[in-house]
């Protein structure tokens, strides 16, 4: 797994494993959501990479923790909950494959935020943490 960017194939797989929910969302995003994207909308970024490694150092898994929000304008949570469920049910328990590696998942813990925006927008995400679990097929 030495020449391979786990978190970019993680990332790659997230992004196609969410797609759109349905239609329930616009869509997947690392980082930031687009200005032109319209929300609802899933962003996603990594909050703790790892790489397991016996003592000759071959990379033998990598373990990368998602943040992984549905966001909406606005103060309610209680519009989110439906999607954030299709997106638990997306997410937990999953195992797929991306440019040949195995990914599995895994909720670690429920994650719920307010942001606000110089503005004085509002922004509700709801949604979890995530354990992604990569290695070679």
């Amino acid at each position: 797994m030495d020449s391979i960017n786990e978190h970019l194939v993680g990332a790659k797989w997230l992004t196609s494993t969410i797609g759109t929910l349905g239609g329930t969302v616009s869509g997947a995003f690392l980082d930031i959501i687009p200005k032109e994207a319209s929300l609802p909308a899933v962003r996603y970024s990594a909050a703790i990479l790892e790489d397991t490694m016996p003592i000759e150092g071959t990379r033998i898994m990598t373990q990368i923790e998602w943040t992984v929000l549905v966001v909406r304008e606005g103060l309610e949570v209680a519009p989110l909950v439906p999607i954030a469920n299709a997106l638990d049910a997306a997410l937990h328990g999953a195992t797929g494959t991306a440019d040949g590696l195995r990914i599995d998942c895994t909720r670690m813990r429920p994650f719920e935020m307010l942001e606000l925006d110089d503005d004085g927008g509002q922004y509700r995400h709801v949604g979890g943490q995530y354990l992604t679990v990569i290695t070679e097929i």
